[in-house]
């Protein structure tokens, strides 16, 4: 059985531990696919999955992977000549294989689209035999991304791929994916990683004070690669700070110290979007902790560094109260991204807060 620590899984998997034993079963049995599609939430580990493949299809000592030998230390680096990888370029991560690059590499387009001329360049790799692996494994991640012409393009080598060779897709929803594309992979869908895993990954493997790996993992709603980021970059709890920075004026203020966050949040809006509906993501969850905790669930509260405001409030408000902010939070967000005039959707958000002003 796969355990899962550090030892076992020197790529640093947390949690899929199912997902693991399968495709180690399926390598140790020689009935491995030509192409898997791994499914899943942003940052669960599909793309380190892949990885995790790579390296044992790969590595050559008797129980892989090693995670010493030289070739896994080449994939970890993602310097490996066998394994390649495609992403966008907005979104790289030089650790998941030697770039697969096309003419159009640094444009605009390949930001955010996987282009039919990007998929050619992997066809014309794909026809190459392996350099100094067993296999070439090609990890393309957010699949959900490739132009229509890039899918049809890339069916001809999902159908008839080179023998030694696996191809690795990842997306967020299977329903995203061309269903031609689809149908000629092994879809293995990812769960949710259980916030203890997480907790004790950080706090063994990162050296992550134990209070403070438990505040990541439970903010990271089972998803170990944004607690791993969020460990290695403080600006993403700074931000969630400024969230509850906020969150505090709409428990607290006056009428017009509210309409005065709702002016200033909607001028954010028009120069940042997306930060204005993660505040309001902070604040639904926020919420949601108080809805727990009148609930008497407060072993699934997220926000345990907030929980003797999470207290004071779930005492204070009714359910009701608490359930109908909830879902003036979620159509907040929804006017905002129908681009319903963000003053009057802030406004009117702050203005039905629960709490007595």
């Amino acid at each position: 059985m796969v355990r899962e620590t550090r030892s076992s899984h020197p790529e640093r998997v947390i949690g899929h531990a199912t997902t693991l034993e399968l495709l180690h079963q399926t390598v140790s049995e020689g009935r491995v696919r030509h192409a898997y599609l791994l499914t899943g939430p942003p940052h669960v580990g599909k793309s380190t999955i892949g990885r995790w493949l790579a390296l044992r299809l790969n590595c050559l000592q008797s129980s892989p992977p090693c995670g010493q030998c030289s070739i896994c230390c080449r994939i970890l680096e993602g310097a490996h000549p066998d394994v390649r990888s495609l992403q966008l370029a907005s979104n790289q991560d030089p650790t998941l294989g030697i770039p697969i690059e096309s003419a159009q590499h640094g444009s605009r387009t390949a930001e955010r689209v996987i282009s039919i001329d990007q998929i050619r360049t992997l066809q014309r790799d794909v026809a190459l035999a392996p350099h100094q692996g067993n296999w070439k494994v090609y990890l393309i991640t957010n699949v959900e991304t490739m132009s229509l012409e890039a899918a049809n393009c890339l069916l001809k080598t999902l159908e008839e791929p080179p023998a030694s060779t696996i191809l690795v897709l990842t997306t967020g929803d299977p329903l995203d994916v061309l269903p031609t594309v689809l149908s000629r992979c092994q879809v293995i869908r990812m769960a949710l990683v259980p916030w203890e895993l997480i907790a004790r990954a950080l706090s063994e493997d990162w050296n992550c004070p134990f209070e403070r790996a438990q505040l990541l993992a439970r903010l990271s709603g089972g998803r170990p690669g944004w607690a791993i980021e969020a460990l290695k970059n403080p600006e993403l709890l700074n931000e969630r700070q400024q969230a509850l920075t906020s969150l505090g004026s709409t428990l607290t203020g006056s009428i017009r110290e509210r309409l005065q966050l709702a002016e200033r949040l909607a001028n954010q809006f028009s120069r940042e979007p997306r930060s204005i509906i993660q505040i309001l993501s902070v604040w639904q969850s926020w919420w949601w902790d108080v809805q727990l905790t009148q609930r008497r669930c407060t072993d699934l509260v997220t926000n345990v560094d907030q929980s003797a405001e999470i207290n004071q409030f779930a005492g204070r408000l009714s359910t009701d109260a608490v359930t109908n902010y909830l879902r003036q939070i979620e159509i907040a967000a929804q006017r905002l991204l129908q681009n319903v005039n963000p003053r009057l959707v802030l406004e009117a958000l702050l203005l039905a807060s629960p709490v007595d002003r």
